[in-house]
């Protein structure tokens, strides 16, 4: 959701918006299904019509923003994007809120995507079409690249195949989370959001621990958030988004998940050692974290996971770190801040996701952290263990 200053013309926003999707084939692509497969289908020249909406307050144009960025997309039946503008004319202002499927989008491709719109909303205001260079990759490219590394004349995936089942065997099931109720059948992905900060000093701490231990700070926030869920658990499964950006506005989002032992039951809970729950050790060290890729051995091979619908197959727990955005955005001249929309979903039991800040000089600044859940379980941001881990030796 973009909170902007002024309203944008709707027919320029309109031409700017086909623009982007003409740049970036995945936005105008769907996901049919032919005889239970799916398969891509592009469209050359898709309609989309951007709806504007009048509303009494900003309070108003925000709330119902948030519940049009709540509709689900169906990319079955149609494109991965949808636009919508909530104005206010009493102030001026407005909400213009950008629905992308993950299927088409990530969190670090939003900035790509806003910098062509505002390039294509000002050259659309100054009646031309927007001048840029094509891009040398599309979304199918890496396909493409990604099915010749796993299937092609070298491929790797028996090799990979291979090992991951030999680190993977034995695997706990789950994570056994503090819950209030008991575990649906089928998960409703219905989730809630408890957001915290931790002040500039603790940030320099944790920063000082990961620095001391030769470690990431993701590492320190994963040891951190451990302590609360080893109480539950003997062992756990977490994971972490590794993405990249192939070319401007890059497909590649590959997700590894973690296997963890948070350690002898006597150490203190509140000091995981960042290094000994797997901090700077991946693969087969004791006590170290495996990296694992999801893969389940092939039908009639060996014994099979254990598969509910309540449940992800490989992890219940999700742990991200990285540095924040810059929230500021431009619209053709027009200022405002971009803001992610509270969905009121989860994917999995507990997702914790923490974004750093720095000053001008580069010191750690404030911390931000967002902890979603469905409401099933009940957790509380691990503030408290981040703060505790800022003070382990």
């Amino acid at each position: 959701m973009l909170q902007l200053e002024a309203r944008p013309d709707a027919t320029v926003l309109e031409a700017a918006v086909r623009d982007v999707m003409d740049r970036h084939e995945v936005l105008r692509t769907m996901y049919p299904v032919r005889d239970g497969e799916p398969y891509r289908h592009v469209l050359e020249a898709p309609e989309l019509r951007v709806e504007v909406e009048e509303c009494a307050t900003r309070e108003e144009a925000r709330a119902r923003a948030t519940d049009f960025a709540r509709i689900p997309l169906d990319v079955t039946r149609e494109l991965p994007l949808r636009v919508r503008m909530f104005a206010v004319p009493g102030d001026g202002t407005a909400v213009l809120v950008l629905s992308v499927h993950h299927i088409a989008t990530d969190g670090w491709s939003v900035g790509s995507l806003l910098a062509d719109l505002d390039s294509a909303y000002r050259a659309r205001a100054e009646g031309r079409a927007p001048e840029w260079e094509p891009l040398p990759v599309q979304y199918t490219d890496y396909a493409l690249w990604q099915r010749e590394l796993l299937d092609g004349e070298h491929g790797i995936r028996e090799d990979q195949l291979g090992y991951w089942r030999t680190a993977l065997d034995g695997i706990p099931a789950e994570t056994r989370l503090p819950a209030d109720r008991p575990r649906p059948t089928e998960p409703s992905h219905r989730g809630a959001v408890v957001t915290a900060e931790l002040d500039a000093l603790v940030h320099k701490a944790l920063a000082g621990v990961a620095r001391n231990g030769r470690v990431t700070f993701f590492m320190v926030v994963r040891a951190a958030l451990s302590s609360p869920c080893g109480r539950r658990a003997r062992a756990r499964t977490s994971s972490w988004a590794r993405r990249w950006r192939a070319a401007r506005g890059g497909p590649a989002r590959p997700r590894r998940v973690l296997r963890e032992h948070p350690g002898p039951a006597h150490r203190p809970v509140g000091r995981p050692h960042p290094r000994r729950t797997g901090a700077a050790r991946t693969g087969r060290r004791p006590g170290g974290l495996r990296p694992r890729r999801p893969a389940l051995r092939p039908p009639g091979r060996g014994p099979q996971p254990r598969t509910l619908l309540g449940r992800h197959p490989f992890f219940q727990v999700m742990v991200s770190a990285q540095t924040a955005q810059d929230t500021s955005v431009g619209l053709g001249g027009i200022t405002g801040t971009a803001d992610g929309a509270d969905l009121a979903g989860a994917k999995f039991d507990l997702a914790f996701h923490c974004a750093e800040t720095h000053d001008a000089g580069g010191e750690p600044g404030e911390c931000s952290s967002d902890s979603s859940t469905p409401p099933t379980c009940t957790t509380r941001t691990p503030r408290g263990s981040c703060s505790r881990c800022s003070s382990a030796p």
